[in-house]
């Protein structure tokens, strides 16, 4: 009888971890884990982005997806990452070598300042497959 208990008591929570993605309410996302491996390079390094977030939403009506992005000084996007459309919790290590970032040091310096973005893309689509972002 306490493993019949116990065998309902797992079904129940692993079915509903699996039909939680399906009955998303609304888009909705956190990034619990977002960082580099070090805060200054030479430009014959490689950046490691480790991240990790919790993404939910409903395909059939929205479209969303994740992405690791890095600027320079100036806003200029140098680097993006393939679009993650996965729902759930998703853990992710993207490495960018410097060399290929086409970065332009001025004159005068040995360094130049960037940033590292996660980004968060949403689209809405409603019955008349009108489009909101």
């Amino acid at each position: 009888m306490k493993k019949l208990k116990y065998g309902l008591i797992f079904i129940i929570t692993f079915t509903t971890i699996l039909i939680l993605p399906m009955n998303v309410k609304g888009f909705y996302w956190i990034a619990n884990y977002f960082e580099t491996d070090k805060n200054t390079y030479f430009n014959d390094e490689q950046i490691k982005i480790n991240s990790t977030w919790d993404m939910y939403y409903n395909p059939a009506i929205e479209v969303a997806y994740i992405q690791a992005q890095i600027y320079n000084n100036l806003d200029n996007l140098l680097w993006n990452s393939s679009e993650r459309y996965e729902i759930g919790i998703v853990e992710e290590v993207w490495i960018v070598n410097i060399n290929l970032l086409n970065l332009d040091f001025p004159l005068n310096t040995s360094y130049i300042s960037l940033s590292v973005r996660l980004f968060a893309y949403y689209l809405h689509i409603d019955s008349s497959n009108t489009a909101f972002s």
